[in-house]
């Protein structure tokens, strides 16, 4: 018999403020027994659920996983192992009397076009340095070539940053003098460039100049323990490299037969951010079958964990720790 989970984010969050969550998924909780907590994101919630749960050094970068789960043309074909990556967010800046931090939310909303022109002069610019840029969609493109694992390894994504200091949120990085150096020039091109005077003209936030992070050199076919069912560029990344099939979620636990034979292997799937109003949906929609399925013997254990990276996993018999009550 399989494992089976879901990760649910929000789910700790509406747990503690206590509305809206049905009696069962609160039981869920309760009864089931705490998984190790994975520190990083959910990033790193994706990795260990697929691969176990990966010690801090043994994580696979985020760049080069979400480029292949993207599948951008410069990792097409055998020559992608051991290329160099960086995920590249184009940003908006908020100028203060001393400093300048990434303005939002909202982040610039891009058209193909507009994000094709700006890219496209970006890889003109730094082509001397080795340097392509590739647009997977307008708001995620990626930045290739020597210098970008360095560069951008160990840099938060743009979300986490946005009430950080430009200057302070990159000194994590291997190579900052040639990141600031970049970045500079990036902000300089886009200031003058006509996309953003036409963005001006029309009312829109201007696009200043673009985030790395997540650097990293694309890893060689890596096993995973678990199927993981995930609209997530990286979790289809780590699917890729395991030789499995990258698959969305399904509707519910009654589709998900057709995706996942039982028993194959254990098996998690990625929920989007619920709102609270939303968890009766996923009691009926998931975790009612889940729990029946559990009590006839047909799944090993029923885990779950949230972007916070808790967690944790309820065995046919912990469905009996009535006595047992969750706490925050």
């Amino acid at each position: 018999m399989a494992e089976f989970g879901l990760i649910i984010p929000g789910l700790t969050r509406a747990a503690a403020e206590g509305s809206g969550v049905p009696r069962r998924l609160r039981a869920w909780l309760a009864r089931s027994r705490p998984l190790p907590r994975v520190s990083g994101g959910i990033d790193a919630v994706l990795q260990a659920c697929a691969q176990g749960t990966p010690q801090a050094d043994d994580r696979l970068p985020v760049a080069p996983l979400m480029a292949l789960g993207d599948r951008v043309q410069r990792l097409e074909g055998a020559q992608w192992r051991g290329r160099e990556v960086a995920l590249a967010e184009p940003v908006s800046l908020a100028v203060h009397t001393d400093h300048v931090t990434v303005a939002g939310p909202p982040a610039p909303v891009l058209t193909a076009e507009e994000a094709g022109a700006l890219a496209a002069a970006l890889g003109t610019l730094w082509a001397a340095d080795g340097l392509a840029v590739e647009v997977a969609a307008p708001d995620r493109w990626y930045l290739f070539g020597a210098g970008a694992a360095a560069m951008a390894a160990g840099i938060s994504p743009v979300s986490e940053c946005l009430d950080v200091r430009f200057d302070q949120a990159l000194l994590s990085s291997q190579d900052s003098r040639r990141l600031r150096r970049l970045l500079t020039e990036a902000q300089m091109l886009f200031h003058a460039h006509p996309v953003n005077a036409q963005r001006e003209g029309a009312g829109q936030g201007r696009v200043d100049g673009l985030w790395l992070s997540g650097g990293g050199h694309c890893p060689p076919p890596t096993p995973c323990r678990a199927q993981l069912l995930a609209t997530a560029p990286q979790a289809r990344g780590l699917m890729r490299l395991a030789g499995r099939p990258p698959l969305p979620p399904p509707a519910d636990f009654a589709a998900l037969s057709a995706a996942w034979p039982a028993g194959e292997s254990d098996c998690w799937v990625a929920l989007s951010g619920q709102a609270d109003d939303r968890f009766a949906d996923l009691e009926r929609a998931w975790l009612r079958p889940a729990w029946q399925a559990l009590a006839r013997g047909r799944l090993a254990g029923l885990s779950w964990r949230d972007e916070t990276g808790r967690g944790g996993r309820l065995s046919r018999a912990d469905r009996l720790r009535l006595w047992a009550r969750w706490r925050p």
